[in-house]
């Protein structure tokens, strides 16, 4: 399921990778291309490879525009497939990726929710390699998101990387409007009340460049000034979306004191919430990010209402 807008420069080469995986024939049954009302030859180039792969399924935008979560969820809405592939339209995917995603994913018609997802390669727009890791680049452990104390504050799987079954697409959807994101959203759950699983493995090339709708973070590293308002606007998503999470999944979350603390950290006295974003539920996976979170506990946490008004 790939989700596309004005996404001419590179999405020929990217389904072209898709077709040559190893497998595709036999495992792929459509690719699903979700236009979210693109204005340059995005549609043109996609039709004329449909010509040559009847595989290729393309829904044009119905009329306005999405953004990049809806878009998503629209495409997965549209699959009846047992197993259900996100893909990024400008990133380039390894040939080994169908088939070690789906060993991975194991038993057909699991009733439980089940995701796939795995490491991959940072690049810039040429390919050249920024990162082997996405894990090392952020200096994320890679265990970080075997539990959801730990995920429901720092989201690690990509969309991009994921394969969802039958049985988590039907729990998960529609997404929360809260959500973060719905690769963010569909982990949590996947986490809370099915399986995640990790491919400790680059599956593909995940390009950085200055259209990403989330990326590795590269753009502007050096503002101080945009990078703290893109960090306090993501912290505020966040507490949204455990809002939301624990009002979706309430005897869930009860297990998991992490959710309890970032959906109700405004209810909190501000010491209680800096000790822990320090020592304790509140704490990221890097020292600078602690001392972040700290930092907006102290002078941010307050204003998320104000900030976020309808």
């Amino acid at each position: 399921m790939l989700a596309s807008y004005n996404g001419e420069k590179y999405i020929r080469d990217q389904i072209a990778s898709l077709q040559e995986c190893y497998g595709y024939q036999a495992l792929v049954k459509n690719i699903i291309v979700v236009d979210d009302g693109s204005n340059d030859l995005t549609l043109s180039i996609l039709g004329d490879m449909a010509k040559h792969d009847p595989k290729i399924q393309i829904f044009p935008s119905e009329g306005r525009s999405l953004g990049a979560m809806r878009n998503f969820c629209r495409g997965a809405s549209l699959s009846r497939a047992e197993f259900v592939m996100f893909c990024d339209q400008d990133d380039v995917w390894l040939k080994e990726k169908l088939e070690m995603t789906l060993l991975a994913m194991g038993e057909r018609s699991c009733p439980i929710p089940k995701l796939v997802f795995s490491d991959v390669v940072v690049v810039d727009e040429m390919l050249g390699v920024i990162s082997e890791s996405y894990f090392a680049l952020k200096r994320i452990p890679k265990n970080w998101y075997s539990s959801v104390n730990s995920l429901i504050k720092q989201n690690v799987v990509s969309g991009c990387t994921m394969m969802a079954n039958r049985a988590l697409i039907a729990r998960a959807l529609p997404v929360e409007a809260s959500a973060y994101m719905h690769d963010w959203w569909l982990a949590l759950v996947a986490s809370a009340e099915g399986e995640l699983i990790f491919v400790d493995k680059p599956l593909m090339l995940y390009r950085q460049h200055n259209s990403n709708a989330i990326g590795a973070g590269l753009a502007r590293r050096y503002d101080f000034f945009y990078r703290l308002r893109r960090f306090i606007s993501s912290v505020d998503k966040t507490v949204l979306q455990a809002r939301a999470f624990r009002r979706m999944f309430p005897l869930v979350s009860e297990s998991y004191p992490a959710v309890a603390a970032l959906s109700q950290i405004t209810d909190r006295p501000v010491f209680t919430n800096v000790g822990s974003a320090l020592w304790g539920e509140l704490r990221r996976s890097s020292l600078l990010g602690c001392f972040a979170m700290a930092m907006y506990c102290m002078v941010f946490a307050k204003n998320i209402e104000k900030r976020n008004q309808a």
